[in-house]
């Protein structure tokens, strides 16, 4: 049955009332009964979706179980978007009852997504506003003549990254119904990003793209690698935080570029996968295959479209270390919320698309920052960049980045030295 925006909410505020009206100990140790006198359709409603129990014919009313943590998201919600307006503090929207509503939250009770409740939560956090537009620009207009983008392109590259996370069966976590999953054997969950980026863009771009989809912070070398069975090329900044990073591979020799002059659409669409690795020792690795490619949509700039799974902290070493920080996260017996709020002080947050955009609008901050860096070096007599003349066309026959069988010596004779 369709309802309007008053009649939904007189039902999710008919159900926080029945829980509000409740003696917070009542509430504990029974199942709250409560009176019958409200406008009926409410409660037809309110049943028809479980969230109510009554017999026909009887005054009592009792909140199922689900009911309950949706009842405890409503007026959680309220204290977080009403609390600062009645004169609240901080501190007593944070402490007051319902205390647990991450547990619920997580579990798809209220309005609250559990990404907004640990920002609301968090020392000096706050509900995050609406989010408007969600395919606002994200890039400058007219960006300067140092970042070698590519204004008059018009094709734009719908991109899949694919963490690799070595996945071990289906996730099971802590949040069983938020995943859809009972608690069972451990894996972890797929984590992946379908963004809409334009061919124009550098690679230090979609650097700095993948970092805002992924939460990461960089503060750690990349690179992305490109394999043919002519040879390998390495894509990178080695001067600012050391050499460039590799993804695994058996290859020894590699054509060195510098990110920031080269353009995604001098090697995509022709080949439609690559390897982006970030970290020093065992890096973490996303594989990035292209999907499509459109044209019209490049004055958004990038875009994030779609994603699932939580990405680890870039601090955390491997798969099996991914699992004992989220083992260690989200089957603590501390309080959840507290556990949720000192992973975010470690650079962790739950995957929301809605933030996820948002956080992807700021990239550009990240690229003048970039810049600053590599003018710095410029100064100093940094190594050449790479000649926007450079013929790259040797590198036309990509299929994959999976590693080709190892060459000799003599199939590199055409490469740069």
């Amino acid at each position: 049955m369709n309802r309007d925006l008053n009649q939904t909410l007189n039902c999710l505020f008919t159900l926080a009332l029945l829980v509000l009206n409740r003696e917070e100990d009542a509430w504990r140790d029974s199942s709250p009964a409560y009176s019958r006198q409200m406008r009926e359709a409410t409660l037809v409603t309110l049943r028809d979706y479980g969230l109510v129990n009554y017999a026909d014919g009887s005054d009592g009313v009792f909140v199922t179980e689900e009911g309950k943590r949706e009842a405890l998201g409503v007026i959680k919600y309220l204290q977080l978007a009403l609390g600062p307006a009645l004169g609240a503090t901080h501190d007593e929207i944070r402490g007051s009852w319902p205390r647990l509503f991450a547990d619920q939250s997580s579990a798809g009770a209220g309005p609250l997504t559990m990404s907004e409740f640990v920002a609301a939560v968090a020392p000096g956090g706050r509900l995050p506003s609406p989010a408007g537009t969600p395919f606002s620009p994200t890039v400058l207009a007219d960006p300067p003549a140092s970042y070698h983008r590519d204004q008059a392109s018009e094709q734009s590259l719908l991109l899949h990254l694919q963490l690799a996370l070595n996945e071990r069966g289906s996730y099971c976590g802590y949040f069983g119904g938020f995943y859809g999953e009972a608690y069972g054997s451990r894996g972890l969950a797929p984590c992946w990003r379908k963004v809409v980026v334009p061919a124009g863009l550098t690679f230090l771009d979609l650097h700095l793209i993948i970092q805002r989809c992924l939460s990461w912070t960089d503060e750690r070398p990349f690179g992305f690698l490109l394999s043919t069975s002519r040879g390998n090329l390495l894509i990178g900044e080695p001067d600012v935080r050391g050499a460039i990073a590799r993804p695994q591979t058996r290859k020894k020799k590699f054509m060195e570029v510098r990110a920031s002059t080269m353009r995604l659409g001098d090697v995509f669409p022709r080949t439609h996968e690559a390897t982006y690795a970030y970290g020093e020792g065992a890096p973490w690795e996303v594989a990035i295959r292209v999907l499509e490619t459109h044209d019209g949509l490049t004055g958004l700039g990038p875009q994030l479209i779609d994603g699932v799974g939580d990405a680890p902290p870039e601090w955390v070493v491997g798969a099996d270390g991914f699992a004992a920080f989220e083992d260690e996260l989200y089957r603590s017996s501390r309080n959840v919320i507290r556990a949720l709020s000192e992973a975010s002080e470690k650079n962790f947050a739950p995957f929301a698309l809605g933030v996820a955009r948002e956080r992807l609008a700021g990239f550009e901050q990240d690229r003048a920052r970039w810049q600053t860096l590599l003018d710095d070096l410029a100064e100093k007599g940094a190594p050449p960049q790479l000649d926007d003349d450079d013929d790259l066309s040797r590198f036309a026959g990509y299929e994959t980045c999976e590693d080709p069988v190892e060459l000799d010596d003599d199939a590199y004779d055409d490469l740069p030295r």
